[in-house]
């Protein structure tokens, strides 16, 4: 009866060491996703604020280095971040300054949101204009939002 009990304890701590090693390895793997390809498919269905889950420091720490790097989508995250406060201080200036990086490399949903800050004032000086431009960028490219907002602000809707 002894000898059952060891081999029974040695399956279940190789069991253990197994599901200790399945556990590292799933691990790795969200590692490899975040680094490789985490910003890509957060950032493709963001359209507003509470998108996607919440970002650990790491990972937003992660975000700003590929957004210094000039990556679009890397630097609208980093923008939702700095305007939500998720992983750094709340910083609607900040999150504007983002926003503009992504924005004037094409990005339709950053080109939305910097608008937005113009329109309300939030992190620049209220423009209207300067919303209308950036509005219109962003419904150039189909961007549904954009072209109910240039609406919603009484912007006109002309193509330029």
């Amino acid at each position: 009866m002894l000898h059952y009990l060891r081999a029974l304890a040695c399956v279940l701590f190789l069991c253990f060491l197994i599901f200790l090693g399945y556990v590292q390895h799933v691990q790795n793997r969200i590692d490899r996703f975040l680094r490789d390809k985490a910003p890509t498919r957060y950032a493709s269905g963001c359209r507003y604020a509470g998108c996607g889950l919440p970002l650990n420091e790491t990972q937003v720490r992660f975000l700003y280095e590929m957004a210094e790097q000039g990556d679009a989508e890397a630097q609208l995250l980093y923008a939702e971040c700095c305007r939500k406060g998720e992983g750094v201080p709340q910083d609607d200036a900040q999150a504007a300054v983002w926003y503009r990086k992504a924005a004037e490399q094409g990005l339709a949903v950053a080109q939305f949101n910097l608008g937005l800050c113009f329109a309300d004032g939030k992190g620049v000086p209220q423009d209207d204009a300067q919303a209308a431009v950036w509005f219109r960028k962003a419904a150039g490219q189909g961007h549904a939002n954009a072209r109910e907002a240039l609406v919603l602000y009484g912007m006109a809707i002309r193509n330029e």
